[in-house]
C-alpha cells in the first residue's frame, strides 16, 4: 500500500506534502529568502571583487566602464525586484520566523558608491592629462559614459559620499575648463 501511494510521487517535496505537520508554507518561504539574500549577496561580492581589483590595476576608461554597467545593471534590477516585494516578504518571514537581514540592501548600495567612487578618482588621473587635447568634453564617448554610470549610481546609492561629490566638482571643473578653453581657441 504504501509503495502504491508513493511510487508516483518524484522527489522529497511531493512526499514531504502527505505528511500532516509538513510546514510546507514555512519551507517555500525559506527557499525564497535564501535565493533572494544568496542573490544580492552575490552581487555584493562582484561589487567589491571589481573595487578590489580597481585599487590594484591602472584603470583605462574605455575598458572598465562597459565591464561594470552590466553590474550595476544586475544591482539595479534585483534590488529593484525585492524592493517591490519587500513590504509582503517581510511580513510573510517574520510571521514565519524567517530571519532575512534587509541590511544587505545598504551594504549593496555602499559597495556601488565605494565602486563609483573609485572609478571617478582613477578617472580624474586619467582625464588630467589627456583632457586638453581630447576635444568638446561633451563629444568624448567615455567622458559622457562616466557621467551617465556615476549618476545612475547616484540614483541607485540615494547619493554620494562627500569625498565623491569633491571629487566630481574636481571633474566637473576640469571639464568646464577644458570646454572654456577650447571655446577661447
Amino acid at each position: 500500500w504504501l509503495e502504491e501511494g508513493l511510487s508516483p510521487l518524484t522527489d522529497e517535496v511531493q512526499v514531504l506534502r502527505h505528511c500532516p505537520a509538513w510546514p510546507e508554507r514555512r519551507v517555500d518561504s525559506l527557499r525564497e529568502a535564501v535565493s533572494n539574500y544568496k542573490g544580492l549577496r552575490n552581487i555584493h561580492r562582484d561589487v567589491q571583487c571589481v573595487t578590489a581589483a580597481l585599487h590594484k590595476e591602472a584603470i583605462i576608461l574605455d575598458i572598465y566602464l562597459p565591464r561594470v554597467q552590466p553590474l550595476l545593471q544586475r544591482a539595479e534590477d534585483k534590488t529593484n525586484e525585492l524592493q517591490r516585494m519587500r513590504e509582503k516578504d517581510e511580513k510573510k518571514y517574520r510571521d514565519l520566523g524567517i530571519p532575512f537581514d534587509w541590511s544587505i540592501y545598504h551594504r549593496l548600495k555602499m559597495a556601488m558608491n565605494e565602486l563609483a567612487g573609485m572609478i571617478l578618482k582613477k578617472a580624474l588621473e586619467e582625464i588630467a592629462s589627456e583632457l586638453p587635447g581630447m576635444g568638446k568634453p561633451e563629444e568624448q564617448p567615455v567622458l559622457v559614459s562616466l557621467v551617465a554610470f556615476l549618476f545612475r549610481v547616484y540614483k541607485f546609492a540615494g547619493g554620494f559620499h562627500p569625498e565623491i561629490i569633491a571629487d566630481f566638482e574636481k571633474f566637473d571643473k576640469m571639464v568646464t575648463d577644458a570646454s572654456e578653453c577650447l571655446e577661447n581657441d
